[in-house]
């Protein structure tokens, strides 16, 4: 058997091993043959090469020299600060998400993963936890840096521990209805929902488990600098989060959208019975939030005064960066609701609980167009 144009270029490197290769291409005209084609090629390629190879004044200077100067630049300084801007924005959970996401990650995250660097560090880690009320905490993105950066130093034993020790088992699939009753039989509560909607989709619930490991938790606590102490017995003990099934209700947005994210007339309404978190008894529930709010870069004092105004019991806290959203406390269906808006765009997040049922709304326009949506409601 002849050997092949990769075995015969190997030879030509010196990187071929297999020594029968050899005798047989020195014993075999039409190899040779072909072994002279092979290395002809390969000098013509190489010539080419060195056409392009860059002059002594050409050369590149060092990486570290060359991010110097664009480090410099204020171009690059602007960049770097909005980048770093929309991040935290980002982490708030108000655009550019799925509305069903948004609000599955809050009850997800703010509830059960208290102890991790993201925004949403809303500490709940009570006995048992239903969301009744939503309330919005400003915090300032400089001064929460220090912390997230000795966490993102961290950043393989955090995800580590969650890999490890945190398991998310979805109900079910996501399912298009074509009306509100499919859409009770399937999400177990009825939807309210406005006279038109262009599309109805039952979202699957989801179930986090969380298994506490205190000394790793406690390290990644320490490294973060706050002062909150996990008690032993808590080792082992896990924290359960209940995600129920939920309805999510399009308006105006393309056929063949299903996650608005993207689309900007896009109107999604989602509604689900208000999730829950299990957890064992021991934790300090406001030392928690005293903790939650210096991680956010408030003082001591600030912290340890705010957290005791919140009743942990039933408050679902939502951090968000000051200067990038506004917000607002409103009355919305007979009861409070939380009203957010990013600043410089054309859109809006509603957020209430009203008979132990969470709901969001998120679209284009204003606080009066909200507000009329839900007028609609039935």
């Amino acid at each position: 058997m002849h050997p092949t144009d990769d075995q015969l270029r190997a030879l030509i490197d010196q990187q071929l091993t297999d020594a029968a290769i050899r005798e047989h291409v020195a014993l075999c005209p039409d190899c040779l043959a072909r072994l002279d084609e092979v290395a002809a090629q390969a000098l013509r390629v190489q010539t080419r090469l060195d056409t392009l190879a860059p002059a002594p004044h050409e050369q590149p200077r060092p990486a570290q020299a060359a991010y110097a100067q664009l480090a410099s630049s204020e171009r690059f300084k602007q960049s770097t600060n909005q980048t770093i801007r929309q991040k935290e924005l980002n982490k708030t959970m108000f655009t550019r998400r799925q509305l069903w996401t948004a609000l599955a990650l809050i009850a997800v995250l703010a509830l059960v993963f208290s102890l991790t660097p993201a925004s949403a560090w809303a500490n709940s880690f009570l006995s048992l936890f239903r969301v009744q009320r939503v309330q919005v905490v400003t915090f300032d993105p400089d001064a929460a840096e220090n912390a997230r950066a000795r966490l993102e130093t961290n950043q393989e034993a955090f995800e580590q521990v969650f890999k490890d020790d945190l398991e998310i088992t979805e109900s079910g699939e996501d399912v298009k209805v074509a009306s509100a009753e499919e859409a009770a039989a399937k999400a177990g509560f009825t939807p309210r929902l406005p006279d038109s909607v262009d599309k109805l989709i039952v979202k699957s619930g989801m179930r986090a488990v969380f298994t506490i490991d205190q000394p790793k938790l406690q390290e990644l606590i320490d490294v973060a600098g706050v002062n909150v102490d996990l008690p032993r017995e808590v080792d082992g003990k896990a924290v359960t989060a209940e995600i129920p099934t939920s309805v999510a209700a399009l308006s105006g947005c393309p056929e063949d959208v299903t996650e608005p994210e993207n689309a900007a007339d896009c109107t999604s309404f989602i509604q689900m019975p208000s999730p829950t978190v299990d957890t064992p008894a021991g934790l300090d529930v406001q030392s928690l939030g005293q903790a939650m709010f210096q991680f956010l870069g408030l003082s001591s004092e600030e912290a340890e005064q705010l957290s005791q105004r919140i009743d942990w019991t039933s408050t679902l806290v939502l951090p968000i960066p000051s200067g990038e959203v506004q917000y607002q406390d409103v009355q919305v269906d007979g009861v409070p609701g939380t009203y957010l808006k990013e600043e410089g765009e054309d859109g809006y997040m509603l957020i209430w609980v009203k008979d132990n049922i969470l709901y969001g709304l998120r679209g284009p326009g204003d606080l009066t167009a909200a507000m009329q949506y839900v007028e609609s409601l039935k």
